[in-house]
């Protein structure tokens, strides 16, 4: 078998092809305009290109695994689909009014994120449905409202109907007749997206899947009609794979699909090293992604995207924009910002020479000599630091600082950011960062990893082996994952764990059927069951995985999460949760070879540290050798990434080729 993962970012587009054993990397400028077309070209030339490449034999299975941010970046765009809602008859205004939640407390003048449709694009139902399932009215006017959508000239549809998570009948009814008078237009119905309660999420997801649905269709279309692969899948955004096909329907679950495979990546691979407790630190071009992996992935149902909700099952991820194309801006007092607004492929940052004019990240990096310019992607691509430094200057001048402070402000500004996206998924969970590693990747996650870790106080950092393209790896890592739901409001005495077993069955039944069709025996299968619970009277609940304890499991995970429980208080469960996973066979970590390597040492630079200026090491990782140490200050170089290791930090190389580092 050959297997192909790509994974699309806003600047590079990165692409790993494993065969026996041997993995080829690539990384290549995106297309933003057309994000489809650096892919399609590797395919197009992979057959045709150098030995190093691992041809694909007349006989030989091929599969391509893919992840990107087209769906997210057609949400903050509003760049997606037009989109009719029809939720039943009295509750038009739902996805308008939402929830008096306030962001922002103290804001006076507050800004309400505007829905993705129009309002004369909502149209009521004449129907009702009860929470218990029973249908007191089924659905009358069903003419009338498929002539008044079609008058609408949209490109999907949304359905949204009151408590259709416990009894879908009208919803199923509905698709029915709008599937045979409008032929070609996709229909999202929320029983299949979020069978769950609390109308303003569960619509608002079912609108998000519409409005991209059209343009993620069209895009997977394009990228299998241009690839020979036999089979085709997407990562989803709660670390498993999904088929083309399921992801074109539902293409809300892959609103975080790259991020997602580097956290499997540097999970598995950290786990592999003998490190269970780690924070993944994901700093690319356009953004960094963080999360927790303490022997089991943070899952969230309570994500937005551009303030609005998207609760579907994720991987816990906390992105903030701050990347290595993030730009340098001036506010109205002259104050220093840094992104969110990113440079990107094009035109990149000044020293990519691609007609950038705007100061970034790594325009600051590569004058404090933290960038080996000569090196970068392996040589392929060289930074150009005179117009870099112009940049700088002439920011500089403006804001009445020299060069060198300044750039080693922006360094700081943006840590600044990480630093808070990181204490948000630790220190307000409960969880201090000193009892992690923190395992760093992407093109520019080892720039900034040790000041980072210093100022948390995290005592070791992991550097994995091809850093940069670490979420297209963890694509080959990652199962096949479903995600299965069913509301299940009991209270107290009314939990009764047969009726959750009878409950389940139904949901394992429909798990075993899907992963038969994705091609897993009974063999490589797996169901995880977990119930939504809260004390009587919260409004929020926490997922507990299921068992016969799982009330007491309740109170000491609500005790660990807040500080606090009351075991004389009433149990609530609310929704019941299944992954049926599909177990893909995965590339173990083997130790590394102890063959004899040239000298890793190919030259000396200059580098500016806190204000002083040191004689730096410039390391070519390829020579590094097992336990070899490394002082600095140094910059390791390797074709996808940099690390850089300040004065008072060592390094050394584990049996597996990761990187560690930690402060004398």
């Amino acid at each position: 078998m050959r297997r192909v993962c790509a994974d699309t970012g806003g600047t590079f587009t990165d692409i790993v092809c494993m065969k026996d054993g041997n993995i080829t990397i690539e990384k290549r400028l995106s297309t933003p305009r057309d994000p489809a077309r650096g892919i399609i070209s590797w395919f197009m030339e992979k057959d045709s290109r150098d030995e190093s490449l691992p041809n694909r034999s007349a006989d030989e299975h091929e599969e391509f695994i893919y992840g990107s941010t087209v769906a997210t970046n057609a949400v903050l765009e509003r760049r997606g689909a037009k989109v009719a809602l029809i939720t039943s008859k009295g509750f038009e205004d739902i996805i308008f009014i939402g929830r008096q939640n306030r962001p922002d407390l103290y804001d006076p003048h507050p800004q309400k994120t505007s829905p993705l449709i129009e309002r004369r694009n909502v149209f009521g139902a004449d129907e009702r449905t009860l929470y218990d399932g029973t249908i007191l009215r089924e659905l009358t006017d069903m003419d009338a409202l498929i002539e008044s959508v079609s008058c609408c000239n949209v490109d999907s549809i949304a359905v949204s109907l009151l408590h259709s998570y416990s009894n879908p009948g009208n919803e199923t009814r509905l698709k029915k007749n709008l599937s045979t008078a409008l032929p070609g237009i996709p229909i999202t119905l929320s029983s299949d997206i979020l069978p769950e309660y609390r109308e303003f999420e569960r619509t608002s997801t079912t609108v998000i899947n519409a409005f991209v649905s059209p343009l993620m269709r069209d895009h997977i279309l394009r990228l299998e009609q241009n690839h020979s692969s036999d089979q085709f899948r997407i990562m989803q955004s709660n670390g498993g794979c999904i088929s083309a096909e399921k992801a074109m329907d539902e293409p809300v679950r892959t609103v975080l699909s790259g991020p997602a495979g580097g956290v499997v990546g540097a999970a598995e691979i950290a786990s592999g090293m003998g490190y269970e407790n780690i924070i993944t630190f994901d700093m690319g071009g356009t953004s960094t992604d963080v999360s927790l992996y303490s022997g089991r992935y943070s899952v969230t149902k309570e994500y937005q995207i551009s303030g609005l909700p998207l609760s579907i099952p994720m991987l816990d991820i906390n992105t903030v924009g701050s990347g290595g194309g993030s730009i340098v801006h001036l506010d109205m007092g002259g104050g220093i910002h840094v992104g969110p607004r990113s440079a990107g492929a094009i035109p990149g940052p000044v020293c990519f020479d691609r007609g950038g004019t705007e100061v970034t990240v790594t325009d600051a990096n590569l004058l404090l000599g933290r960038l080996y310019g000569k090196r970068f992607l392996g040589g392929k691509m060289n930074l150009d630091h005179k117009k870099a430094e112009d940049a700088l200057n002439s920011l500089a001048r403006t804001v009445d600082m020299d060069k060198l402070s300044l750039a080693e402000g922006i360094i700081n500004i943006a840590n600044s950011s990480m630093q808070r996206a990181i204490m948000s998924i630790t220190v307000r969970r409960g969880h201090d960062p000193r009892d992690f590693t923190l395992v760093t990747y992407g093109g520019a996650g080892g720039l900034h990893a040790c000041e980072l870790a210093e100022s948390l106080g995290i005592g070791k950092i992991v550097v994995p082996p091809n850093p940069g393209v670490l979420s297209a790896f963890g694509m080959l890592l990652s199962d096949v994952i479903k995600d299965y739901s069913r509301s299940f409001p009991r209270t107290g005495k009314e939990i009764d764990l047969p009726e959750m077993e009878e409950a389940y069955g139904v949901l394992e039944d429909d798990a075993r059927a899907d992963l038969r069709e994705e091609g897993f025996g009974n063999g490589r299968t797996m169901l995880r069951r977990s119930v939504d619970m809260r004390y009587k009277r919260q409004s929020h609940e926490l997922t507990v995985p299921y068992s016969e304890k799982l009330i007491s499991d309740f109170h000491l995970l609500h005790n660990k999460r807040y500080g606090h429980c009351d075991e004389d208080e009433e149990v609530e469960t609310v929704n019941l949760r299944l992954e049926g996973i599909g177990l893909v066979n995965k590339l173990l970590l083997e130790p590394i070879s102890q063959r004899e390597k040239g000298d890793p040492v190919i030259d000396k630079t200059a580098l500016f540290f806190r204000g002083e200026e040191y004689d730096a090491l410039v390391i070519d990782r390829e020579n590094l050798s097992k336990d070899g140490l490394i002082e600095g200050a140094a910059l390791v170089t390797e074709y996808t990434a940099t690390t850089f290791i300040p004065p008072g930090y060592r390094g050394t190389v584990n049996r597996y080729g990761g990187i560690e580092i930690w402060r004398e």
